[in-house]
């Protein structure tokens, strides 16, 4: 498949263990392209602002970020983008809910790559909900 066909993809996570993992993960299925990794939940939302990637993998977790406000900050940009929140524990499903209905999904940690790869799917074929302003 080429490039231009792909599924572009970032991964915000703050450990490079689990950025590089699902990038591999995704490395592995020839519809997505990882076009950014990034570490810091500020730097997320800036990169997606720049880059208007169709899915952010977001590990839940970040140093300088909670879920929520990494939520409310994409939420002020009108980007078509929807979002995986891969977490260890239920704690995160107030900020999945945050998200218009259809723009985020979440995996719970462990996670198996074929789990991963079906919500991606999922998600990329999904209509997107634009976020209301």
């Amino acid at each position: 498949m080429s490039d231009i066909n792909k599924t572009k993809v970032i991964i915000v996570d703050q450990s490079l263990f689990i950025r590089k993992m699902i990038k591999t993960i995704l490395n592995c299925d020839h519809n997505y392209e990882v076009i950014a990794e990034c570490s810091t939940g500020n730097e997320g939302v800036l990169v997606a602002r720049k880059l208007q990637p169709e899915i952010i993998v977001f590990g839940g977790q970040l140093n300088d970020l909670s879920c929520e406000q990494f939520r409310d900050k994409l939420n002020l940009y009108d980007n078509n983008f929807r979002v995986i929140v891969i977490t260890e524990k239920e704690k995160c499903k107030s900020c999945v809910l945050g998200f218009v209905s259809g723009r985020c999904e979440m995996i719970q940690q462990p996670f198996n790559p074929e789990s991963l790869l079906d919500i991606l799917k999922n998600t990329s074929d999904k209509e997107l909900v634009k976020i209301a302003k």
